[in-house]
């Protein structure tokens, strides 16, 4: 499955081409260079392959580390000049919303936990649970940008 560590994710237009660019872009190398050859769903397309990415790994402090990683990307992509003079806040990703929607999901599943019998001394099963309100999480967001896509 591809990740920024992986490999690269596909692009399927001729106008990344023209921006000099020889191979397929990785959210992680999309910057000032190539953005302005760049639709939105480009964008799009290499966050959802990001998101796929995260889900893909096995532990919370890698998954953990990923979310971080992809974070900063974002950040500084809306950095990008060529970003900031766009209005439409939809044309890029936004992990706040994601963020967001975590919090209930570990609030949820730590009171699961605790409701049958498993505290936070069981460090292997109370990571477990967090892992698994992240991977809800990140595949809830990866239908909401398939959606926009």
């Amino acid at each position: 499955m591809y990740n920024n560590l992986s490999g690269k994710m596909p692009i399927k237009k001729n106008r990344i081409a023209e921006s000099g660019v020889t191979h397929n872009l990785a959210l992680s190398e999309i910057d000032a260079r190539v953005i302005a050859y760049m639709e939105p769903f480009h964008i799009f397309k290499a966050y959802i392959y990001e998101l796929e990415g995260i889900l893909s790994l096995e532990s919370l402090n890698d998954v953990l580390g990923a979310i971080e990683k992809l974070d900063n990307y974002l950040k500084r992509l809306r950095e990008l000049p060529e970003i900031q003079v766009i209005d439409d806040e939809d044309c890029l990703p936004d992990i706040s919303q994601f963020y967001f929607d975590l919090g209930p999901l570990v609030f949820r599943k730590m009171r699961e936990m605790v409701k049958e019998g498993i505290d936070s001394d069981s460090s292997h099963a109370f990571c477990d649970g967090l892992l698994e309100a992240v991977r809800i999480s990140i595949e809830q967001e990866i239908a909401v940008w398939q959606e926009k896509s």
